[in-house]
């Protein structure tokens, strides 16, 4: 009689997101859009508000996990049915110019408008099961230096880096965890380097962006490279660059070149020095790396700093310093609140931080016989080393960089 007085019942289509991070009006609003322009809009403006580190989107299979970030621990704030996820990917790929949809992984930059600005984003896609992996953060801009006198080094270091820039043979690594930073690196490295007169091969399409231009060899997927880096010694080059020698195979091909006489330089993606160690000694176990041809290493790390105009200085807690790992080194740090001058980010750029290692004979005599990294340490730090979490702990104290930032950027 109902259906028939009244007509059958209606069932309502939603976008299927649950949280409790966002009130009931926004809820509504969220999930009776199902495109999913009204999620995204929320999500953007939750980091920017909330001041997370990231927010990553995790297909699940039977849902996808909302997963935000802040001072080094995850939380989770939301699920989305996995039925409306793929049209939400295409919009961010879409707003984000990321072309295509097979690739491994791929990064891009879209803008968010508030309050008459436009706030950058970055977006980073990971290929999984069940979708892509999304993680969102804002988008600091800020410039690779073109020289290494704009990264404001003391002498040791600009003495070390002179010291590599004019190695005639041998394998120097750059080293970092992010893809593209890598090819920075090597890039001033060249722009340092003297190259007059010298054949430079680049194997990859991340380096080779710098102000000095030279040859570059695409990798396809599933390329020899072993194959490929004695192809390219055919063409008597006096210095290679390979984008990417992390795996066995890579650092294998590009130690191959370095006993063939050659300038070796390789992207490793290690962010630090003893990671860089530990790795290696694992290559030297694996009989990969003869420690006679290495040469050194160049570490770099980006860390966004904060606006000058809106940083505030707080009082950390003990939970706080034991959760950032800071110890008692700062009692207090600065966090930025967000104002006009920085378009309410609360940051004003970012700073490049290097670490520069030299490898001499005492250097690779404890290479050749180490047992594990923490020995090759304890000989640089009796020679005055202090590695980037030293010098990112000294910016959290002055109040340069936020403990956050320290946390998720030096420390991982």
């Amino acid at each position: 009689m109902q259906e028939l007085f009244y007509g059958a019942a209606v069932t309502v289509e939603t976008l299927g997101f649950t949280s409790s991070a966002f009130p009931a009006g926004a809820m509504e609003t969220i999930n009776r859009d199902l495109t999913g322009a009204k999620l995204l809009d929320y999500l953007l403006l939750f980091i920017f508000q909330q001041k997370l580190s990231s927010l990553s989107l995790q297909p699940l299979g039977d849902a996808v996990a909302l997963v935000g970030r802040k001072g080094g621990a995850s939380r989770e704030i939301g699920q989305l049915a996995p039925g409306r996820y793929p049209e939400l990917v295409q919009r961010v790929r879409k707003l984000a110019k990321i072309a295509g949809a097979g690739e491994f992984s791929a990064r891009g930059i879209l803008g968010f408008a508030w309050k008459g600005s436009l706030v950058p984003f970055q977006v980073a896609l990971l290929r999984g099961e069940g979708g892509d992996h999304l993680t969102l953060r804002l988008h600091v801009a800020s410039p690779f230096p073109t020289s290494v006198a704009d990264l404001g080094l003391d002498e040791e270091k600009l003495r070390r880096f002179a010291e590599l820039a004019a190695a005639g043979r041998g394998l120097v690594l750059a080293c970092s965890r992010e893809q593209e930073l890598r090819g920075r690196l090597i890039d001033l490295y060249l722009q340092e380097r003297d190259t007059a007169g010298k054949t430079v091969l680049i194997l990859g399409s991340g380096p080779g962006q710098g102000e000095k231009r030279f040859p570059r060899i695409p990798l396809p997927p599933e390329t020899d490279l072993n194959a490929l880096v004695m192809a390219a010694l055919e063409h008597d080059p006096d210095l290679l660059v390979l984008e990417d020698a992390t795996d066995g195979a890579a650092f294998s091909a590009a130690c191959k070149a370095a006993i063939r006489g050659k300038l070796v330089v390789a992207g490793f993606a290690c962010g630090d020095v003893p990671g860089a160690l530990k790795q290696l000694l694992a290559f030297r176990d694996m009989h990969l790396l003869i420690p006679g041809h290495l040469r050194g290493m160049l570490v770099c790390k980006g860390v966004r700093t904060l606006c000058p105009e809106c940083r505030r200085v707080e009082t950390l807690t003990v939970e706080e310093r034991a959760l950032l790992h800071i110890g008692d080194t700062a009692a207090t740090c600065a966090r930025g609140a967000g104002c006009p001058s920085c378009d309410q980010t609360g940051y004003d750029g970012k700073r490049y931080l290097l670490e520069v290692v030299t490898v001499d004979q005492e250097l690779r005599a404890s290479l050749e016989t180490a047992r594990e990294a923490g020995e090759l340490v304890e000989l640089l730090s009796a020679r005055g080393w202090r590695g980037l979490t030293t010098e990112g702990l000294d910016l959290v104290a002055s109040g340069v960089i936020s403990p956050e930032e320290f946390a998720t950027t030096i420390l991982t």
